[in-house]
């Protein structure tokens, strides 16, 4: 009788081999790589808008610039001429931010798992983890190039001339009425525009503002040819803010461009956190040295301005005795004292943006020392 061929040893290796995987695999729990849900990291961007008003010709580099240099992902831009009617220079949303799904996060093993185990758990954590952070930052600097790409391409040719272009409406109650109804406008064809609206108004006569309620929400920026005395630049303010706008500022001749930059980018930030900052804790009376005292208040502000990206506007107030002049004066100096001790404590110089708004906005009677202080606004970096 013929006995059966011995099987090659090769062969009697690997099933032996195969039996020891199977064994080991049955009787190990946790072994299967097991992943969260997938993850979505596409930036939050809420809808903001900025409505730059012009007195005349196309938008120049300096505005320009500016759009591009503040401009976020799902942005309505809207720049006007200040012509009667108004005349639509350039119109346009930013794209929205690059959308994006990653793998979810390994699970860690069960709470039999070996340590073998939980040592190729926490490789691959790592792994992914390198690979998330990686994944965000491209992300990050996709939606970037995308929103710039957008900003290069919104200022082309210029438009050609329907017709006459009117009699320019440089004053500031006539620009304030020409952005009011491109907000109206802008909210009855897009719904609700949020809290992050921004006007530029580049004009030549600072006149009275009469129009309660129309500029509700906004930040207004005002720029002037010249340089305004405190008291009309104070009741220019003062007019924006009983329009209902949120902050308003009036700026002369020579607004640093980095300044601009800055208040724009506060006023369309995600979130701007007030920090309201009680002068007397800050100065003495009339004086716009800081105590010793004052960097137990300062101090715990510096990791938010420390963060990057991040940027503030430190606005100064002050109460009523005293001139307009005297009082817009003081409050500057008292702001730009708090803007120099975050500088000397590593804090970008040019993410500050210091105004005095004098005896306005006031929180307590006139004389009150509670209306001598010092806001800073916090905003969130771009995004």
């Amino acid at each position: 009788m013929r006995r059966p061929a011995a099987a090659p040893p090769s062969l009697i290796l690997a099933l032996v081999l195969l039996a020891v995987v199977t064994g080991l695999s049955a009787c190990t729990p946790g072994t299967r790589q097991r992943t969260g849900p997938p993850i979505n990291i596409t930036p939050r961007a809420a809808r903001s808008t900025v409505i730059a008003v012009i007195p005349g010709g196309p938008p120049n580099p300096f505005v320009n610039g500016l759009v591009a240099a503040t401009a976020r992902p799902r942005e309505d831009v809207e720049l006007l001429q200040a012509t009667r009617p108004a005349r639509v220079l350039a119109a346009s949303m930013s794209p929205a931010p690059v959308r994006a799904v990653v793998a979810g996060r390994p699970l860690p093993p069960g709470s039999g798992a070996t340590s073998f185990q939980r040592a190729e758990y926490a490789k691959r954590l790592r792994h992914w983890e390198t690979l998330y952070s990686a994944r965000r930052t491209a992300v990050a600097a996709e939606t970037r190039a995308a929103v710039s790409r957008w900003a290069r391409s919104l200022f082309g040719a210029p438009q050609a001339d329907p017709g006459s272009p009117g009699r320019p409406a440089t004053s500031l109650a006539a620009e304030c009425s020409i952005a009011a109804s491109e907000v109206t406008e802008l909210q009855e064809t897009g719904g609700s525009l949020g809290g992050r609206r921004v006007v530029l108004l580049y004009v030549s006569r600072l006149n009275r503002v009469r129009m309660p309620g129309e500029l509700t929400g906004d930040k207004v920026i005002v720029l002037t040819p010249f340089l305004p005395s405190a008291a009309a630049a104070a009741a220019a303010e003062s007019d924006l803010r009983a329009a209902g706008a949120t902050w308003a500022v009036v700026l002369g001749t020579g607004v640093p461009a980095p300044q601009l930059r800055n208040l724009v980018t506060a006023g369309l930030a995600r979130t701007t956190v007030a920090r309201p900052l009680p002068a007397p804790a800050l100065f003495r009376n009339g004086s716009a040295v800081l105590r010793p005292a004052a960097a137990r208040v300062l101090a715990p502000l510096l990791r938010a301005l420390r963060r990057p990206g991040a940027v503030a506007v430190i606005i100064g107030y002050a109460s009523s005795p005293g001139t307009a002049r005297a009082n817009r004066l003081l409050s500057q100096r008292r702001a730009s004292a708090v803007a120099r001790y975050f500088a000397a404590h590593q804090v970008d110089p040019a993410a500050l943006t210091v105004v005095g708004q004098g005896a306005t906005r006031f929180v307590g009677p006139g004389p009150s020392a509670a209306n001598r202080r010092v806001v800073v606004l916090v905003a969130d970096p771009l995004g």
